[in-house]
């Protein structure tokens, strides 16, 4: 009877991690087809994708209350990009994240010169939106591209404002 519950124990875990490694190997192909790069670089940035929170977390709370932004570049490599309200000396860093099993280094460009905090443009889409709700009726939705540092604001029919 342990026999049997044993073998049906390891034939059942046998074939989560088939499924799992299935999985993983489609992840990585359509992430190489998404970005053009190879299957090696792809499943390195899959890698530091899934082990990346402890990195930005760091990052907010050594630059908090200045970040314009934070957004992610594919190509040619995977890294990470925060854009910082003020001035400084832009700088790239390589942080070690991972487990005990798989550690990386994950890229981390600071770029300095954003003339305005999140919080700030989070402020300025509120003014925004009392104002252009006297002018526009159908405002779909106010937002702040992070990568830009503007605000965006679409109206239903389709009409893309920077603000």
């Amino acid at each position: 009877m342990k026999k049997i519950l044993a073998l049906t124990i390891l034939i059942s875990s046998s074939c989560t991690f088939a499924a799992s490694n299935e999985g993983i190997e489609q992840d990585i192909h359509s992430y190489s087809l998404l970005h053009g790069v190879s299957t090696a670089e792809a499943n390195k940035a899959l890698f530091l994708e899934a082990n990346r929170n402890s990195a930005l977390d760091a990052i907010e709370e050594e630059f908090k209350g200045r970040i314009a932004g934070i957004y992610i570049e594919n190509l040619p490599t995977y890294k990470i990009v925060v854009r910082v309200k003020g001035y400084g000396q832009n700088e790239k860093r390589n942080i070690v994240v991972g487990n005990a099993i798989s550690k990386g280094e994950l890229p981390i460009d600071i770029q300095y010169g954003a003339k305005e905090s999140r919080e700030e443009a989070r402020s300025q889409i509120n003014k925004v939106l009392k104002l252009v709700k006297n002018y526009f009726y159908t405002i779909q939705t106010v937002s702040y591209n992070e990568k830009m540092g503007i605000l965006l604001q679409k109206l239903k029919e389709k009409l893309l404002l920077k603000i």
